[in-house]
């Protein structure tokens, strides 16, 4: 349960780190592919096959890892990992611990900038019809499950829906747009 399921023989798999190491099996980090049924880069876009191709392997902007059994697990998307003072935060943890608390309906966490951390976690949520929680029981129930560094430096109780395209994700960029338009 959990995960995505085991690889096709054709597909190799690695999890790198930043400076793009590869980790052992069990570590998180991001995700490379390669095979013979992965492409060999973007059509007439070089600039977008330089940035995703290293040597043969493609760089899939996800974040997992693969277990001693050889299921894979995706943990999270590169751009939604937030860097606290080098302390890396998963915004679908940290989402997902949200959506354990009974009164929260829907959760989204992002990093905002910060001048002493250079980003901190910023958490929007709506609430369940008739439930009631505050900013200070929102940082309670994650301090409650999760590390300190992961507790949200700013909660925003959304009173609206939350914003979503026309296939119904939600827009977290439209979010943190919103946020860091207003005063904090």
């Amino acid at each position: 349960a959990g995960s995505c399921g085991q690889l096709s023989p054709l597909i190799e798999l690695a999890t790198v780190d930043p400076a793009n190491n590869v980790l052992p099996r069990g570590q998180t980090g991001e995700i490379w592919l390669r095979g013979a049924t992965l492409m060999s880069g973007y059509w007439r876009n070089p600039k977008a096959t330089t940035a995703a191709m290293h040597d043969g392997w493609f760089a899939s902007g996800d974040v997992g890892y693969m277990d001693d059994e050889g299921f894979l697990f995706i943990v999270d998307r590169i751009k939604d990992i937030v860097n606290r003072g080098g302390e890396k935060i998963a915004s679908a943890e940290v989402e997902s611990c949200l959506l354990l608390h009974p009164a929260i309906a829907e959760a989204a966490a992002f990093g905002v900038p910060d001048a002493r951390y250079g980003e901190v976690l910023a958490v929007v949520v709506t609430l369940r019809a008739h439930q009631t929680i505050d900013t200070d029981g929102i940082r309670a129930h994650v301090a409650a499950h999760l590390a300190p560094f992961k507790v949200p430096a700013h909660v925003i109780i959304r009173h609206e829906d939350m914003p979503r395209n026309p296939a119904g994700k939600l827009l977290k960029r439209a979010l943190r747009e919103e946020f860091l338009t207003q005063d904090h």
